[in-house]
């Protein structure tokens, strides 16, 4: 298992001539998986390492294709970097350094700043305040309390007290702004509006989001002031925002009808009014993302992924099919 390499997170360059992507290592050392960046052309050529040696991750190309905005980890600590690759010179600067992993990283369209989600660490109010240990005791640790609802999760252990924000930061560097505040999670990756003055984001911030988990709705964080506003409002969740050029909003989401399963389905939101797209299509739409005024989406169906266009009027085309 230690020997074996792969390949994620492939990113197109605006220009579509050129693919970076994570390729994957084992370290038998540390038993961690650990990252390096590759390019390679779009046509299979001239295949060579971009960023090695820091465990490299998420690298997404700036509006302009002269940047490339990563992820980078020097140590086996949880703090990260997030790092700008300028192509002309191939050299690498630091952006931020941040004090656990960034997700979600987004350029704003005109190349100034870049969005991410970051957890940002909490505290939980004890039961009891007792004195400390008097000097050169050795005592037991002390127990655990859990008061929160979602208190474990799987591979990852017990929750710690705190939650996922939005941040911003200048791609010239600087202290990150955090935009969003509160005990509630923003999920999936932000979405920038056409006008780079507000970003959209799936978070579910209802005070029992825990004891009725899976109602998230959309919203729109002001960049400047951070403010939100709600754009969604129905029973079920409505996640995974991309944004068109002329402002209109795809997603995906559920009626929840409290069964077993349901199926998820596409949306838009134009102006102040949504609409669903392809009624009949009974499979779970994933990852809408706009091209001009079409929409690409991607699907499973009857054990193999496709990739499908969903054209301004509604139609359905295949695009690609046993991916």
């Amino acid at each position: 298992v230690f020997e074996l390499e792969y390949a994620s997170d492939p990113q197109i360059s605006p220009a579509g001539d050129d693919i970076v992507y994570r390729r994957n290592r084992m370290d038998v050392q540390t038993d961690r998986v650990r990252g390096d960046l590759w390019m390679v052309d779009a046509n299979g050529s001239n295949h060579q390492p971009l960023v090695v040696g820091v465990d490299a991750s998420s690298p997404r190309w700036s509006p302009d294709g002269s940047r490339l905005a990563y992820v980078a980890r020097d140590d086996d600590s949880d703090g990260r970097q997030l790092m700008l690759l300028y192509g002309e010179t191939a050299r690498s600067v630091p952006v931020a350094r941040l004090a656990s992993a960034p997700g979600g990283i987004a350029w704003s369209p005109d190349g100034t700043q870049i969005a991410f989600t970051r957890f940002v660490a909490g505290t939980d109010t004890p039961m009891v305040s007792l004195p400390g240990p008097p000097a050169g005791a050795e005592w037991a640790a002390p127990a655990i309390v859990i008061e929160r609802t979602h208190w474990r999760s799987d591979g990852s252990g017990y929750t710690k007290p705190g939650a996922r924000q939005l941040f911003v930061v200048s791609a010239e560097g600087g202290t990150p702004r955090q935009l969003t505040e509160g005990e509630h999670d923003v999920s999936g990756t932000p979405a920038w509006t056409p006008d780079g003055l507000g970003l959209i984001v799936s978070s579910d911030r209802r005070e029992n989001a825990d004891l009725d988990p899976g109602d998230s709705e959309l919203y729109r964080v002001d960049e400047a002031t951070g403010t939100m506003t709600v754009l969604t409002s129905r029973v079920g969740p409505d996640a995974n925002p991309d944004v068109s050029d002329s402002g209109a909003i795809a997603y995906t989401g559920t009626d929840d009808r409290r069964l077993g399963y349901q199926v998820t389905t596409l949306h838009v939101r134009d102006g102040e009014t949504s609409r669903q797209l392809l009624r009949d299509l009974d499979r779970d739409v994933q990852n809408p993302t706009w091209v001009g005024d079409d929409l690409v989406i991607q699907y499973d169906d009857a054990g193999t992924t496709r990739l499908a266009v969903v054209a301004a009027d509604g139609s359905l085309r295949q695009l690609a099919s046993d991916v």
